[in-house]
């Protein structure tokens, strides 16, 4: 089975999180949130709330 392509938000939060030097624990553990969830949403795009914490918190636009 074929990877679903990423959306443009989670591009762009891999970038940010690159540029920063930082990974998806390190940003779990500024934003407060559990660090399997955050890795969740950025495979599964399955949680529209986190997803959104993560954007505004990264200062990204939801283009996705």
């Amino acid at each position: 089975m074929a990877k679903k392509p990423k959306e443009k938000w989670q591009i762009a939060v891999r970038v940010k999180l690159d540029e920063m030097g930082i990974g998806y624990r390190e940003l779990s553990e500024r934003m407060g949130e559990n660090e399997g969830s955050i890795r969740q949403v950025m495979c599964k795009d399955n949680q529209p709330i986190l997803k959104q914490k993560i954007c505004d918190y990264l200062n990204i636009k939801e283009a996705g």
